[in-house]
């Protein structure tokens, strides 16, 4: 093989490994947008619900419900808390690589599941 046969393979190589990226990373979007995900980002305040459970708002519309295997009451809240993910979206489902990192120095709580909060209806006067 000449050189340029090499170049002309390795440039097709690359483009070929390219493509293959950018369809995974369109996947990986078309994905999150067909599931029930956030990104942590978007996590503007948290709420205790009960001793396992917490609830991160979003939005009025959006608020999930995340559990852990931990007393939430001992958990020091008086310092940032922060949802930290291994991916750009947090999901409904399996929590893998989510956890819930609160206190100082900054402490990692792993979660047990994530579920979208039943949307709250408002009050009405009689």
């Amino acid at each position: 093989m000449n050189m340029l046969h090499k170049t002309l393979f390795a440039a097709a190589a690359l483009v070929s490994l390219s493509a293959c990226a950018g369809a995974q990373s369109a996947t990986a979007s078309a994905d999150a947008a067909s599931r029930d995900c956030f990104r942590n980002v978007d996590v503007n305040n948290y709420s205790v619900i009960d001793e396992r459970s917490i609830r991160a708002h979003i939005n009025a519309n959006r608020e999930y419900i995340l559990t852990l295997n931990h007393n939430v009451n001992e958990l020091d809240w008086a310092h940032a808390i922060a949802l930290r993910s291994r991916t750009s979206f947090i999901c409904v489902g399996d929590p893998v690589g989510v956890e819930l990192v609160v206190g100082e120095p900054p402490f990692p709580f792993p979660l047990e599941s994530i579920v979208r909060a039943p949307q709250r209806q408002a009050a009405t006067g009689s």
